[in-house]
């Protein structure tokens, strides 16, 4: 496996703010690494608008948490949304179960480990 050239995810640098970069065209997450040593991984899935707004702060304390316990976490905003790349108007239901699954393939591939599961909240559980 190629290493990312985005950050060091082998240098055992914990942020506890997470390590912001862009995936799979475009897609922007945050990645949190595990403060201890590694389980598995999971994926925050954003809810949408004004849900997002109102519930990012729980986003980013549950993948703390979730790192804290020694799992990696990535929390990812669909195409069209937040800081990734492309329009709301011009993404379906198709297009963020796709994203979804390219959120799930790099949390993987970073993290050497199989994905536990999703989490969401609203329309994006």
């Amino acid at each position: 496996m190629e290493p990312d050239r985005r950050f060091d995810v082998d240098a055992g640098q914990h942020s506890v703010g997470g390590f912001p970069f862009f995936f799979a065209d475009g897609l922007f997450g945050v990645l949190h690494k595990p403060a201890r040593s590694p389980g598995s991984c999971w994926v925050i899935c954003n809810p949408f608008g004004m849900e997002e707004t109102n519930s990012h702060r729980l986003n980013f304390e549950w993948a703390r948490a979730i790192s804290a316990d020694g799992h990696w976490v990535l929390r990812f905003y669909y195409r069209g949304t937040g800081d990734s790349s492309g329009t709301f108007a011009e993404t379906t239901v198709h297009d963020y179960l796709a994203d979804i699954a390219k959120a799930v393939s790099e949390i993987e591939r970073l993290s050497g480990t199989p994905c536990r599961g999703l989490a969401g909240l609203r329309l994006g559980a």
